[in-house]
């Protein structure tokens, strides 16, 4: 048996795990009714990627994906981003639902990177493009490793979610997949 099928299904053991905890995470935080329903948008980078995320990139750094390269968390792509100076990132557009009756909202996704990468997850307002949730996390680990964002109320009913690697004059990299964002109503 081939290692990638044994590990195929701790993966999807590990989705489930994900949606699992966001969703307890998220309706454990409010104080609502009883049926509280969920909306979720999970996305790793799987199908067509460039269509749907964009990769920037500003100074001396980079930003892309990886197609079936053997680097993602969950086969079979993932996107990459290094940076030197300034940053470099990818992002997307995410049409949450309706805002009238949405309740709260979080974010998290899986970074890889070079000890020491400092990334912004981020949660943006695109008609004034601010931050409606922000997490900066410094990596120390070489291995997957899921990070979210503080869970925010109301809001706009589009967002652009965005990953940012920071320049820090040396040479830094970072992978990231499975980016999951969902809501409460």
């Amino acid at each position: 048996m081939k290692i990638s099928s044994r590990i195929r299904p701790w993966r999807t053991v590990r989705r489930a795990v994900l949606g699992a905890v966001l969703s307890m995470g998220l309706i454990a935080g409010t104080a609502t009714a009883a049926h509280a329903s969920i909306w979720q948008l999970i996305d790793g980078f799987d199908y067509q990627p460039a269509s749907t995320w964009q990769a920037t990139a500003s100074g001396a750094s980079g930003s892309g994906f990886d197609i079936n390269a053997g680097t993602a968390r969950s086969a079979p792509n993932n996107a990459f981003l290094w940076a030197q100076t300034q940053f470099s990132s990818v992002g997307r557009s995410v049409v949450l639902r309706n805002n009238s009756s949405r309740i709260t909202c979080g974010a998290a996704v899986y970074l890889q990177g070079l000890s020491g990468a400092s990334v912004n997850v981020e949660v943006i307002d695109p008609s004034t493009w601010t931050y409606i949730s922000l997490k900066n996390v410094t990596l120390n680990s070489s291995s997957y490793t899921m990070v979210t964002v503080p869970p925010w109320t109301g809001g706009p009913n589009t967002v652009y979610f965005r990953v940012s690697l920071l320049g820090k004059g040396g040479f830094s990299s970072i992978r990231a997949d499975d980016a999951t964002i969902q809501c409460t109503f």
